[in-house]
């Protein structure tokens, strides 16, 4: 799980293994500090959920930051050789997309190559049961939400390949 700090990867991790591994609190610092990881099995498939700091950690400057993710990244890789099946882009509903969150998908496109948002990422939108409460209001649904954003954030949906969900956390 990729994304900025605070942006619910931890409780998302949590959700997909249907338990709590990873510290998921509200905080305005960052809780990682290095990469953890736990599998589970899901309809006979292993899974292998991997957390670690977010980009824009609190407790460091940008370039400790980006050296900090850099380094747990590699590791993460190592963590597994066979490599990994997808990359979750986790972004909070209802935040701004802001130029630091372009900077994580320019910084993963740096970090491994041009396509890899298109062709690894899926996109995973946070805090849905904030969506939930503005779609009760409005009636709209998420596609017709997504479909409705404009500027980067519409380009960032666009150039995800394998398409976008929403999950109440």
């Amino acid at each position: 799980m990729i994304g900025k700090t605070g942006s619910g990867k931890s409780a998302l991790g949590n959700a997909i293994l249907k338990r709590k591994k990873f510290v998921s609190k509200p905080s305005a610092d960052s809780v990682l500090t290095e990469i953890e990881y736990e599998v589970t099995d899901y309809r006979g498939k292993i899974i292998k959920v991997v957390d670690g700091p977010g980009v824009g950690d609190t407790r460091l400057d940008t370039q400790d930051s980006i050296k900090l993710i850099v380094s747990e990244m590699e590791q993460a890789m190592l963590m597994n050789p066979r490599g990994y099946h997808a990359f979750l882009l986790v972004v909070k509903f209802g935040a701004r997309f802001t130029r630091e969150d372009q900077g994580t998908v320019a910084f993963l496109k740096k970090l491994f190559g041009q396509e890899f948002v298109k062709q690894h990422c899926i996109l995973i939108m946070t805090y849905g049961d904030l969506f939930e409460r503005e779609s009760e209001e409005n009636g709209q649904t998420f596609e017709q939400w997504c479909n409705c954003q404009q500027g980067v954030f519409r380009e960032l949906l666009s150039s995800v390949a394998t398409g976008w969900c929403s999950l109440i956390t």
